[in-house]
């Protein structure tokens, strides 16, 4: 449509929500006018809307095409139209999200339309220079105005959810404030991932980087958290065989050749079922764009809702913009991912590689400095943890299965070393000080 953005499910979502839940009509219109709609008919659904609010009349499907109809405009919602709205719209708690889509759209194409009047401008010979300035100046503003709406944040309401998060933690001192993470001790020391943070998880090759994002994924699925992944690493196959050989207590070999007792073999059916409902999506394309990602994961918050997101890993992923120095494409990929999680409010849990440099250490573990050649990774992260098994330097190490989860920043909180337990077969890790042993599984 004349290249012009545009998002028909969120401005359908947005006038469902509204159907669903009049009450929060004055909040969304507070930031949303009519003509950030794109399709005349939802414009002219939503301007029925705020009549029958400012009147004080129910707002519902049918007060609305009685008040269209009013208008001669009744064969907009022909077709059951409404109806179709309020059951396609997953949740109305999303609604300010919904809008907020449709509010940068509108926003957009009036930025192209001031840039094509701009330039009719410039090219009128017969205008002076100031007044060229002037009225491109003028217009842009108008649309610069626009784009500040509802971007002011009262102090007040600021407090409030500050105040609430507290009380919150409070009534439940051992939970995680944010996604629990499926470690306890990891739990107690960050807090869960939190809405609007970038928690980067770092290692060497080999280090459990994608085991350690699988667990956390795997636990915030069995928590019914809405998850996205990217995984320029595998492909979603073998990312869902993984969970499998987790669920299982065995290795994945053992599944493909149906080495499993008979109890094995009917859980497999029964995760599998558990699996094709759980409320994640996996996105395998590889070389994916951070805008791109971002456009998927604002897509999925909008019409299926949205918890988390993990990226494995960063250094797989092709910048927006190809820059000379590989430093500074990586620091174009960080500071998309910060913006991804304070954008959408999601907590955003990425995978880095790092270099060679503990390897050239007798202490192999690694150091926030192995990251400083890594653009702005270590900056743009609220929360740093790097991944170091003994095991995969000494063959001879006391302690085999150990992996230490090393927080290393931590921007809100301490910072420390989480012991945990790592089970090669399964790709899995659990507490230290817990462990699952399981007698039956067929060799």
């Amino acid at each position: 449509m004349n290249g012009l953005p545009f998002s028909q499910e969120a401005e359908e979502a947005v006038i469902g929500s509204v159907l669903i839940r009049p009450s929060i009509y004055p909040a969304i219109a507070a930031t949303l006018e009519s003509r950030d709609f794109f399709f005349e008919r939802n414009q002219k659904i939503w301007v029925a809307i705020g009549r029958l609010h400012d009147a004080r009349d129910a707002i519902d499907s049918l007060t609305i095409a009685e008040r269209l109809r009013n208008n001669g405009d009744g064969g907009l919602v022909e077709g059951g139209y409404l109806t179709r709205l309020i059951a396609n719209t997953p949740t109305s708690v999303h609604a300010p999200i919904y809008g907020e889509l449709v509010r940068r759209t509108g926003v957009r194409r009036r930025l192209m339309q001031v840039s094509d009047q701009i330039r009719k401008v410039a090219q009128n010979e017969e205008l002076a220079l100031d007044d060229v300035m002037t009225q491109s100046s003028s217009a842009f503003n108008t649309v610069l105005n626009d784009a500040a709406r509802g971007d002011e944040n009262r102090f007040e309401d600021q407090v409030k959810a500050v105040f609430n998060e507290i009380v919150d933690l409070w009534e439940q001192p051992n939970e995680a404030v944010g996604v629990p993470t499926g470690l306890s001790d990891m739990d107690a020391l960050i807090g869960g991932f939190q809405r609007g943070k970038y928690y980067l998880v770092a290692g060497r090759p080999a280090m459990g980087k994608s085991s350690l994002l699988k667990t956390h994924i795997m636990h915030a699925i069995d928590k019914g958290y809405r998850i996205a992944l990217w995984s320029g690493e595998m492909l979603s196959g073998e990312i869902i065989l993984r969970m499998l050989s987790s669920k299982l207590g065995t290795a994945t070999q053992n599944i493909q050749k149906r080495r499993l007792s008979p109890k094995q073999q009917k859980d497999f059916g029964t995760y599998a079922q558990r699996l094709m409902r759980a409320p994640l999506t996996i996105w395998d394309d590889p070389g994916i764009r951070p805008a791109k990602l971002k456009m998927k994961c604002m897509h999925k918050q909008s019409t299926e809702g949205l918890d988390i997101v993990f990226i494995d890993y960063v250094g797989l992923m092709t910048p927006d913009d190809e820059m000379r120095s590989p430093v500074a494409n990586m620091t174009q990929i960080s500071k998309t991912i910060k913006e991804l999680a304070q954008g959408l409010q999601v907590p955003v849990v990425a995978a880095a590689q790092l270099s060679r440099g503990p390897e050239n250490r007798q202490d192999k573990r690694p150091y926030l400095s192995d990251l400083r050649d890594s653009g702005s990774l270590e900056q743009d992260a609220d929360v740093v943890t790097f991944v170091y098994r003994d095991a995969v330097y000494n063959e001879h190490t006391e302690h085999p299965n150990g992996a230490e989860l090393i927080v290393a920043k931590h921007r809100n909180g301490p910072t420390g070393t989480v012991q945990s337990y790592f089970d090669g077969p399964t790709t899995r890790f659990t507490d230290a000080t817990t462990r699952t042993v399981n007698l039956g599984d067929a060799s």
